[in-house]
């Protein structure tokens, strides 16, 4: 059973600078920490669960991990949900060090991009489309929001996203870069382009001038209907779904 200054310590993960402090992040529900003990996860966590859940936990998944019990009152506690979840990991933060652009591969970068639900989003259509590193601007969204931990359901786990001076990591790219813009090219003429960066700006204001000083090619999404704009989930998902159309 969780101490309580575990149960200090969880309760106060909802706020960044104490999960920043502490290098500690919350999971919660089961599709959740399901995928997290599935991805091979390397930074450490705690589990914990309601007896009736780990009863019928499959015991390949019950193996994999060592889970403590907690009353349904702790859960409640500790639960950054409305609806407590039968199951939650307290995780360790993911070094966010700086690796290069892949080459032979797509990746993301985010400018500013601030609503958590779309961070989410985005994380989880890159691992659905295999991409496995995102970059950030300082002032996108905390990717340990719990937010946007719930809205990726389990993809931030497999998905390197590294916040810093994007503007910088852009000049000195060896591959190309992209971005986003009602205003581009339509994406429909783009013809089995060179993997590089796709740059996914803020969702009013777009992309910062000095990061579009660095883009070669533009890419919007044709308006065939009359909604005035995508957000930045939705068009983050239509422009890959084009590039890796087979």
């Amino acid at each position: 059973m969780p101490t309580k200054s575990e149960i200090k310590l969880i309760t106060g993960l909802k706020d960044k600078k104490r999960r920043e402090d502490a290098g500690l992040f919350l999971a919660e529900g089961e599709k959740v920490v399901r995928e997290l003990l599935l991805a091979g996860y390397e930074q450490p966590f705690t589990l914990y669960a309601l007896p009736a859940f780990l009863e019928r936990l499959d015991p390949s998944l019950r193996s994999l991990h060592q889970w403590e019990e907690v009353s349904a009152t702790d859960m409640q506690r500790m639960s950054h949900l409305q609806t407590p979840p039968e199951v939650m990991a307290v995780v360790a933060y993911k070094p966010h060090a700086f690796q290069p652009f892949p080459v032979q591969s797509w990746s993301l970068m985010l400018d500013g991009i601030q609503d958590p639900g779309n961070l989410g989003t985005i994380i989880r259509i890159a691992d659905w489309f295999g991409i496995g590193h995102i970059y950030a601007t300082a002032d996108t969204a905390d990717c340990y929001n719990p937010k946007v931990v719930q809205a990726s359901m389990g993809s931030l786990f497999r998905v390197r996203i590294m916040y810093g001076p994007c503007e910088q990591w852009l000049q000195q790219s060896p591959v190309p870069i992209y971005g986003t813009d009602m205003e581009g090219t339509s994406i429909w003429q783009a013809q089995h382009p060179q993997p590089g960066v796709i740059v996914i700006g803020h969702e009013g204001k777009g992309i910062r001038p000095a990061m579009a000083a660095c883009l070669q090619q533009v890419w919007s999404i044709p308006r065939l209907g009359k909604a005035e704009s995508l957000n930045a989930g939705v068009a983050a998902g239509i422009i890959l779904s084009h590039l890796l159309k087979a």
